[in-house]
């Protein structure tokens, strides 16, 4: 009989350890989570059929690491091209106005395309007039394919302090009208 109640002892406190390991490690990934800036995609379509979609990618940064946004990846639709708004050339005009000329930065337009924003570690302030701070934002502007339900794309942030390491978010959008 003591044999027994030894046994059922055992039992009990190995269904519990098992537990106390689960729990143990839903609390890590929970707190990894909190490791990684939370990313933000707005998607605008097009008022017309010779524009483009206009992507506004905006990270916030939670951890003390400086990211780098790098580049991203179009993976569905397969017909989707797209550039960041850094790769718009600057043209001058008889007014002397600069104006962006998409006209020429579409001709150059991947299905991967560099980004360059750049967001600090958490509570920076921004800088009056040149942005910057915890929140950085990037535009983009992407030819999809008419009747396209979907945009899956890859965003990869890169940490800037000491060694670099890659993170890959994935995005995905529904492109149906609500």
């Amino acid at each position: 009989m003591v044999v027994d109640a030894t046994l059922l002892i055992s039992g009990w406190t190995a269904i519990a350890a098992t537990f106390a390991a689960v729990i143990a490690w839903r609390v890590f990934r929970w707190q990894r989570q909190g490791d990684v800036p939370v990313v933000l995609c707005e998607v605008t379509s097009p008022r017309s059929e010779s524009e483009w979609w206009e992507i506004k990618i905006t990270v916030r940064n939670r951890t003390t690491t400086r990211w780098e946004s790098k580049e991203a990846r179009i993976n569905i639709p397969k017909q989707a091209i797209g550039y960041s708004q850094y790769a718009v050339p600057i043209t001058v005009n008889d007014y002397g106005d600069e104006l962006a000329d998409h006209t020429a930065a579409r001709a150059l337009a991947t299905r991967v395309f560099p980004l360059k924003a750049k967001t600090e570690p958490v509570g920076t302030q921004p800088r009056q007039y040149l942005g910057g701070g915890d929140v950085s934002s990037e535009r983009a502007y992407m030819y999809i394919p008419e009747g396209s339900p979907k945009l899956k794309m890859t965003l990869t942030l890169v940490s800037m302090d000491g060694k670099p390491k890659k993170f890959f978010v994935p995005i995905e959008r529904d492109l149906t009208p609500s």
